[in-house]
């Protein structure tokens, strides 16, 4: 039995609760990981390690999740996904997060929502690489949507194929992902060939 509906409004309220829950934890990461003496390498680390268990935990989800759902069912996998959620929840009670730092200046003003991304917009708008890169992204992200949400029924009227290796799949995009972050943050690459390698990474991605 198909339920669409259910299934939409599970998948838009659980979106909705991750966008602003994902914006809180890399808002706190910086007031964890924050340091007088040593902030931005203890904040980058912090970021790198977030990341990596991010698409650690990604990749081991898609890949496992075939598996899990042959054996287990639909009802079943809702159960596990509301205990680990219930359990990181319990240990988010044991962070420690510093307030931020009140600004005491005359006449000083926390900035709205509006106005932060107002701020955000004008500082990007400075940066051509920077506009032409988040263009790019947007354009790659648009015609990849479409093929990631066409994959699943792909896989599922296929012969031969299944839920299982579809998990299999998503979690080879996740692992390459992965590895492609690793690489980048562990070789330094030329600027003269950032470029090229952008652009053949992107070209593989859509082949």
């Amino acid at each position: 039995m198909d339920l669409p509906w259910p299934s939409s409004s599970v998948g838009v309220l659980r979106n909705g609760g991750d966008s602003q829950h994902r914006r809180r934890v890399l808002y706190s990461l910086r007031q964890i990981a924050d340091s007088p003496h040593r902030g931005a390498d203890r904040l980058m680390r912090a970021n790198s390690a977030l990341n990596v268990a991010q698409n650690l935990t990604q990749t081991a989800g898609n890949s496992l999740g075939g598996f899990l759902y042959r054996f287990s069912g639909a009802g079943g996998m809702f159960l596990m996904n509301g205990i680990s959620y219930l359990f990181s929840g319990f240990l988010s009670l044991f962070l420690k997060v510093r307030n931020p730092p009140e600004n005491k200046k005359a006449g000083s003003e926390p900035l709205s929502f509006w106005k932060d991304l107002k701020s955000g917009i004008g500082y990007t708008a400075k940066f051509t690489g920077l506009k032409d890169l988040i263009l790019m992204a947007f354009i790659l992200n648009f015609f990849a949507s479409g093929s990631f949400l066409l994959l699943q029924p792909l896989f599922l009227s296929t012969p031969g194929f299944g839920i299982q290796r579809y998990g299999i799949a998503a979690g080879a995009i996740s692992a390459g992902n992965l590895m492609g972050m690793l690489f980048t943050s562990v070789f330094r690459i030329p600027s003269g060939k950032q470029m090229t390698l952008f652009l053949a990474a992107a070209a593989a991605t859509r082949s």
